[in-house]
């Protein structure tokens, strides 16, 4: 039988409430995720021990080097890389990059779906070939594209990470 562990079930609950938070007001709180960060390393090392606390830290740090990466180039809002460093601690490295794998796939999938929906793909393959039009256009182009919210991939990422395995 299949049971989520406690930080499992912390992880979901956070994915979830960070979903919420995104879809209504287009960000992901610090009151959700400073906590976890302060707070789950040391509370590993209290309960569970020094190799605990280093598989938190680790998590963290693996789960939030990608983001950051994406942040820096703007590619990505501060919230979303501060929610995958929490995840991280609370799952651990492996699990960690788990999510974050399955949360660019889950927001790959909706940006496709909405391009599909909204029929811009002619703009889309207009800009692609278009090299040497002038940056107006190309800036026009790409402001008329609706921003992919990660908080609802994230959640979808946290979920089939840590369901998954009961599954297959």
């Amino acid at each position: 039988m299949f049971e989520l562990s406690f930080y499992q079930a912390l992880a979901v609950v956070v994915g979830g409430i960070a979903f919420g938070s995104d879809v209504r007001s287009g960000t992901i709180p610090n009151w959700l995720t400073l906590p976890i960060l302060a707070v789950v390393p040391l509370l590993r090392l209290v309960s569970e021990g020094t190799e605990a606390f280093v598989f938190s830290l680790f998590g963290l740090i693996a789960s939030a080097l990608i983001p950051l990466a994406l942040f820096m180039k703007r590619a990505l809002g501060g919230g979303d890389v501060k929610l995958f460093a929490a995840l991280g601690a609370l799952l651990g490295a492996t699990a960690g990059l788990e999510v974050l794998f399955f949360s660019f796939f889950a927001a790959l999938v909706w940006a496709l779906l909405e391009f599909t929906w909204h029929s811009r793909w002619s703009s889309v393959l207009r800009a692609a070939l278009s090299l040497g039009r002038p940056a107006a256009d190309t800036d026009r182009m790409t402001a008329a594209r609706p921003p992919v919210r990660m908080g609802p991939a994230i959640f979808m990422g946290t979920c089939l990470s840590s369901f998954g395995p009961a599954f297959l």
